[in-house]
């Protein structure tokens, strides 16, 4: 049969690529015979070479715009986190203080004697006379809005600063009414207790 020159060729080379294959010794020759390149040359890149050689980095540019967005996301959440901080202290004080004031009017009537609340507006501080403190030692009821977790101040008290009080008779009624003012950062709540029935709320 005669074969032409591109067949010969074709032939010579795949005998040298078996005897390639053979002469090495690798194993792994034989299933890559005819990718002309011996799995153990060293012309051939390791995978962990060729890998880091083509391992992107982090630039300068990517790193400052990276910092730049960060800063962005704080300059707008950190206020907005600061306000809900205050929202909800103003309304753990403003709770405490309603809550108080039924507790000396309660103990008023139920002890058929006059409780007296004494709020000072400078110090964010108000007393209840005759009535233990909460952690059951002795000495006065007193709760002072500007500690912790409250963190609040008092405003104005009936609308008034300084020392204003309040008085439940025997009968647990109160002998005024009117508005305390709350405030913790710029935000403010006002309770406002009944002068008629000695019921407090919060607008």
């Amino acid at each position: 049969m005669y074969r032409g020159p591109l067949a010969a060729a074709l032939t010579k080379i795949v005998g040298t690529w078996h005897a390639d294959a053979s002469s090495c010794g690798d194993i792994r020759c034989n299933a890559t015979a005819g990718l002309n390149q011996c799995p153990s040359s060293p012309n051939i890149p390791s995978s962990s070479t060729s890998v880091l050689g083509r391992r992107p980095g982090i630039s300068l540019s990517e790193t400052l715009i990276a910092v730049g967005l960060m800063a962005v996301l704080s300059a707008v959440a950190l206020p907005r986190w600061a306000t809900a901080m205050q929202t909800q202290r103003l309304s753990q004080a403003t709770s405490r203080i309603v809550a108080d004031l039924s507790r000396a009017q309660d103990a008023a009537y139920n002890t058929s004697s006059a409780k007296v609340v004494t709020f000072t507006v400078g110090s964010s501080q108000y007393t209840i006379s005759g009535i233990a403190a909460l952690d059951h030692r002795s000495g006065s009821y007193v709760i002072t809005l500007s500690d912790d977790p409250y963190q609040c101040r008092l405003v104005s008290v009936w609308g008034q600063t300084g020392t204003q009080t309040i008085t439940f008779d025997g009968y647990g009624l109160p002998d005024k009414g009117g508005s305390i003012i709350v405030a913790s950062g710029p935000l403010q709540k006002t309770i406002i207790l009944d002068a008629g029935t000695g019921a407090a709320v919060v607008q």
